[in-house]
């Protein structure tokens, strides 16, 4: 009796540091995927690119949505039968590569972790338009007037400058 409540006592501590490491891996990972990616996103937009109004609408529309809709919408892509996911897999005639997304323990977190960072990528990119908007125009004058190319005004001007926002 001894020995079988300790086994069980291993294999339910082993299943609590596993949920504590998946914890911490989608803490970071998902932020960090969030924050890069809305980052990019807010760049794209700020630098003009076509259309830029309409992606504002398209990219931040998940973030209004409920959890309720954005899991139902993401049951639907990763269905293993019928699922978006899976069918663009057997169009592109990568079907070897089809996999129950969300019933695989090697790729469910990730899987989870996708549709997380794809609700919340919009609030983040309208968090750095609004902080690019607000950086001092004469700052960005300056370094245009002194042929600051993009990468160079973008890593040694705004980036620095929002860094506030970075860390918020």
């Amino acid at each position: 009796v001894g020995l079988a409540n300790f086994a069980e006592l291993l294999t339910a501590d082993t299943v609590f540091w596993k949920a504590v490491a998946n914890t911490a891996l989608f803490t970071i990972v998902a932020i960090v995927a969030a924050v890069l990616g809305g980052l990019l996103l807010a760049l794209c937009l700020f630098s003009g690119a076509p259309m830029a109004k309409l992606m504002r609408v398209v990219w931040f529309t998940p973030v209004l949505m409920s959890y309720v809709v954005v899991g139902i919408i993401w049951v639907w892509i990763y269905d293993y039968d019928w699922g978006l996911a899976n069918a663009i897999l057997r169009w592109l005639g990568l079907g070897a590569f089809e996999q129950s997304w969300l019933g695989d323990p090697r790729v469910a977190l990730w899987s989870v972790m996708l549709t997380h960072v794809w609700k919340w990528l919009g609030f983040n990119m309208i968090i750095f338009l609004a902080a690019l908007y607000a950086l001092p125009a004469e700052v960005l004058g300056a370094a245009e007037l002194d042929n600051c190319g993009w990468l160079a005004k973008l890593v040694y001007i705004i980036i620095p400058m929002l860094r506030p926002t970075i860390v918020n």
